[in-house]
């Protein structure tokens, strides 16, 4: 079985569907809404693990009650989880998506982890058939270089 190490941000995502994007000050009703982790690195974890790969996410997740959202999600899609920042009260970073159900449109507002403290685990990086970096957490990503 292939191994795959994906590194990076990891997000609370509230995804709305509706039938149109709304405009400026308009307001639209979502015939559907799921919550789930996202983030580059967690959904190509997510993906990865679909296609039957094992896989661990190394990111910053943290102790905030939405913290238990991500790794709820990740652990019913079986991707592993190393969390770099587990004792962080701070909730980790949430993303809006709105997209339009005919065409796959989006519109996304999140607020990226930037100024989590990302640091790399003291026993380093698992080994890895293959290495995913987005680069939002760059202490992380140079590690996984």
């Amino acid at each position: 079985m292939t191994r795959i190490l994906c590194v990076g941000l990891a997000t609370v995502d509230l995804v709305y569907a509706v039938p149109a994007i709304p405009g400026v000050d308009e307001k639209a009703q979502a015939s559907g809404m799921v919550i789930a982790a996202g983030g580059p690195a967690a959904n190509a974890a997510i993906a990865a693990s679909a296609l039957g790969a094992e896989v661990t996410l190394v990111t910053a997740v943290g102790s905030h009650p939405l913290a238990d959202l991500v790794r709820a999600d990740l652990r019913e899609h079986r991707v592993g989880l190393i969390d770099v920042d587990p004792r962080n009260p701070e909730p980790p970073p949430v993303s809006s998506v709105t997209v339009a159900e005919g065409t796959g449109d989006r519109t996304i507002v999140s607020r990226n982890g930037g100024g989590r403290a990302a640091r790399v685990p003291e026993n380093g990086l698992p080994d890895a058939d293959l290495t995913l970096v987005d680069g939002h957490h760059p202490a992380l990503a140079v590690a996984a270089a």
